[in-house]
């Protein structure tokens, strides 16, 4: 494969290219042991290159792998190596993507304090520059989050953010997210009718749907 050929003809660049596309298959598969070796070699390579764009994308990687594999503190110091190199780099669309990952291990660590905190930068970055297509995203991680703490107010104001957003710009997995945090905020609210519908339609949805990511996360939620 390309990993080989990269390896034969002794053209780095595209062997680390080819290294990072095969770990990306593999986390596109849930194959976090199988991703890590690609990326770390991607890593080794880039850091004798001093290539520090191709660090910081295996730094970061490489925390989705370990967050994944429920090893927090290694995630967090992975991406906010990243996170440092993208900075100095002046990369801010990275930059949003390292706050993104982080502020997800401090949620899956329920260190929800740091999770706003991050998120929020990440938002802050996002409208200093621009950027839009990670908005929806770190809406909905904001969302879940003031749930989660009991700030309910804007709770329900970056859910409905997220899912506005998602819905503009067709990012399914948040348009889920966001309306199964709603239906979890309608039933907080002591709103049962209007929590009771969110739910049917989102088990409308998921009969529609093949997909079974959102059957699950469906029924996590019940």
């Amino acid at each position: 494969g390309g990993i080989e050929l990269g390896r034969a003809s002794g053209e780095r660049h595209g062997l680390i290219c080819c290294l990072f596309v095969a770990g990306n298959c593999h986390l596109m598969r849930n194959q976090w042991s199988q991703a890590q070796p690609h990326f770390q070699q991607g890593l080794a390579l880039s850091q004798e290159d001093g290539n520090r764009e191709g660090v910081a994308s295996a730094l970061d990687n490489l925390g989705l792998c370990a967050k994944k594999e429920g090893r927090y503190d290694e995630a967090i110091a992975r991406h906010e190596q990243a996170l440092v190199n993208y900075q100095e780099l002046d990369i801010p669309i990275a930059v949003s993507i390292c706050l993104l990952n982080i502020g997800t291990v401090h949620q899956a660590r329920r260190d929800w304090a740091s999770a706003r905190e991050v998120l929020e930068r990440g938002l802050r970055l996002c409208s200093q520059h621009g950027l839009t297509g990670h908005v929806p995203y770190l809406e909905s991680g904001l969302g879940y989050v003031c749930l989660e703490m009991g700030l309910l107010d804007a709770a329900r104001t970056h859910l409905q953010r997220a899912h506005d957003l998602a819905t503009e710009n067709e990012a399914r997995e948040v348009i889920w997210e966001a309306r199964t945090h709603l239906a979890r905020l309608s039933h907080r609210l002591g709103q049962h009718d209007e929590a009771l519908e969110r739910f049917r339609e989102l088990a409308r949805m998921t009969a529609a749907s093949e997909a079974g990511h959102d059957k699950l996360l469906l029924a996590l939620y019940f």
